[in-house]
């Protein structure tokens, strides 16, 4: 817990660097007091105003987050249970470019990570379970794949300042599996405990978006270059299927393989970074991200049930994932 709430401190801290340094460079005065310290030559000018510009570059992302659904009755009853999974930290590796002509841009970027620690408590409640139940478990060996394309423009431009809207599409998938089973409550579910090399439950969400956002950059000095993006998603989507291996079989009353789920709903994509100009061809950056995604839909045990007719379920799906970054980009 320590962990996460250093690593959101950080994420702060390096979100309101990129934007005081937003707000710093879009007054062109303030932005003169770095010029005798920090400009470059006359022939590196800076990429903010040229007709065509462009850069391609690899980032690390370092992220924790959570990720976490509530199960419901038919007809809009009560909880039956929730399944949170925490403490999700991941280390990933991503491709990233953009290319602006005219004021018009296009970007994009596609990564991959391991999700390599993390926990599940799954939670059942009276009078569906009774009493009721909380299990922990330990998550190893997830990992997770994502993408992202806008377009856009700038609609505001100056010598070391510009702003933009876009519009574009965000894919995330994540995969966890929770390996060993320890009863926290009074049920006997799990009681005695499952050893930890025993898999009990795996996840796989692939969450879908429609991104609608604004982008800005200002340039310090000719070296220092601050960027912020903020992007909402009106309509996410989710595709989703649960696997709880302990009750894959033939027996009735067993399931007969993966529960599909699906929803639809909302969320939103934050950026922030701060990165400096090496040569007028090379940059390193740190930053910082949040994303966050909700979706309402069903869980699908229609034809899931060995030798039972069931019916879809309410569900309800939550997953927040954030962190800091570190990148090098080759620039033009």
């Amino acid at each position: 817990m320590q962990a996460t709430n250093t690593l959101k401190r950080l994420v702060l801290w390096l979100g309101a660097a990129g934007g005081a340094g937003l707000i710093l460079a879009a007054d062109t005065e303030a932005a003169d007091l770095f010029e005798p310290y920090v400009t470059l030559a006359a022939s590196e000018t800076s990429g903010l105003n040229r007709e065509t510009s462009g850069a391609l570059g690899m980032r690390y992302w370092y992220s924790t987050g959570e990720t976490a659904k509530d199960l419901f009755a038919y007809g809009g009853g009560g909880p039956v249970s929730r399944l949170t999974y925490d403490g999700l930290n991941a280390h990933s590796v991503e491709l990233f470019g953009q290319v602006t002509h005219n004021r018009l841009f296009a970007k994009g970027l596609a990564g991959a990570g391991w999700v390599l620690k993390g926990s599940l408590r799954d939670e059942d409640f009276p009078p569906y379970i009774n009493p009721y139940s909380s299990t922990d478990s330990d998550q190893e060996d997830g990992n997770l794949y994502y993408a992202s394309v806008d377009a856009g423009g700038y609609v505001w431009q100056q010598q070391n300042f510009r702003f933009g809207a876009f519009a574009g599409y965000s894919f995330f998938r994540q995969n966890v599996h929770a390996f060993g089973c320890v009863q926290e409550a009074t049920s006997t579910i799990c009681a005695p405990a499952l050893p930890a090399s025993t898999k009990v439950i795996s996840q796989e969400n692939d969450w879908h978006g429609v991104r609608l956002g604004v982008t800005a950059e200002a340039e310090l000095g000719g070296r220092w270059l601050f960027s912020g993006e903020a992007a909402f998603l009106p309509y996410a989507w989710l595709d989703g299927a649960d696997s709880h291996h302990l009750r894959i079989c033939t027996t009735p009353g067993c399931f007969n393989g993966d529960i599909e789920e699906d929803g639809s709903g909302w969320g939103y994509q934050l950026e922030a970074g701060i990165a400096y100009r090496v040569s007028e061809s090379f940059r390193i950056g740190l930053g910082g991200r949040y994303w966050h995604m909700q979706t309402s839909g069903k869980t699908h045990f229609e034809n899931a049930i060995v030798g039972f007719a069931a019916r879809p379920q309410p569900v309800d799906w939550e997953v927040d994932i954030y962190g800091i970054t570190a990148e090098a980009a080759f620039t033009f």
